[in-house]
């Protein structure tokens, strides 16, 4: 099954670079053949029976653009074939070895409800969702997905876009850790949600300058930052930040959220 999975990926692959080329070669080819006619029309041995440039010009303008699309539309739809078999071929049978329990769909992710509850960002007005993944470690329920969260604004004269969260975010389960509402996040994250599940957050300062000085930490009940976020712990989320620019987290019940930005298409393979 993996041999033959293999052989179609290739197939896949190399008729993605066939239809790529093809996209950039028929503008190229079209107009040198447009060329060609004006130059064999422009000579004095043209005959009555040469195709007439101001013919063939509009039939080139409405050829190019369609052949385009066309060609563009089946190396998308390759595209997301190819996705789908080295996910179901190689992504799910390699997280299996990791985890117990795999759940796992390329095509959907997160719902907007409930990225909302997890008190991680601002909730903008687009948004998307991807490449849910579902899993058991050490005893650990954990779902993670690619998220996408934007807001656009349109005035009827300009419209203008901004991302307010583009990465990964996960949920852990810890039945035992019962904390009312904290939230930690970077300091260059600028969209963390203000009021998680509607609590009234105060700023805390932890024992750390440097963590104090890279992230900030809000919590309902003080009692509960210093019972979670331990001098350990400290240096697990510095060194995560130290890999990726911005994280954000939130503490919730015996659920942990955590958002990573730039972290985006976890599972989807180059097709070079």
């Amino acid at each position: 099954g993996i041999s033959d999975s293999m052989n179609e990926l290739e197939r896949l692959r190399s008729r993605n670079s066939l239809l790529i080329g093809l996209t950039f070669g028929i503008p190229i080819v079209s107009m040198f053949f447009y060329g060609s006619l004006m130059f064999r029309s422009a000579s004095p041995q043209a005959s009555a029976s040469t195709a007439s440039p101001s013919l063939a010009f509009p039939l080139l303008m409405l050829f190019i653009p369609v052949s385009i699309v066309v060609l563009l539309l089946m190396a998308n739809k390759n595209r997301k074939r190819f996705k789908q078999l080295y996910k179901e071929t190689f992504v799910v049978n390699s997280l299996s070895n990791y985890f117990s329990q795999v759940m796992y769909d390329w095509e959907n992710g997160f719902s907007q409800e409930q990225v909302n509850n997890f008190g991680l960002s601002r909730m903008g007005n687009r948004f998307s969702s991807e490449d849910y993944l579902r899993g058991v470690y050490k005893d650990i329920l954990f779902e993670q997905a690619d998220v996408t969260i934007r807001y656009h604004h349109n005035t009827g004269k300009s419209s203008s876009t901004v991302t307010y969260f583009k990465g990964r975010m996960f949920s852990f389960t810890f039945p035992k850790n019962q904390v009312t509402s904290l939230q930690v996040h970077s300091k260059n994250f600028a969209y963390a949600q203000s009021s998680p599940s509607g609590f009234k957050m105060q700023k805390v300062n932890l024992e750390s300058e440097d963590f104090n000085k890279n992230f900030v930490v809000k919590t309902a009940y003080e009692h509960d930052a210093f019972y979670i976020i331990t001098p350990a712990l400290m240096e697990r989320i510095q060194a995560l930040s130290s890999k990726y620019r911005t994280i954000v987290m939130y503490f919730s019940g015996g659920r942990l959220f955590l958002g990573i930005e730039g972290c985006t298409d976890t599972f989807d393979p180059p097709m070079n």
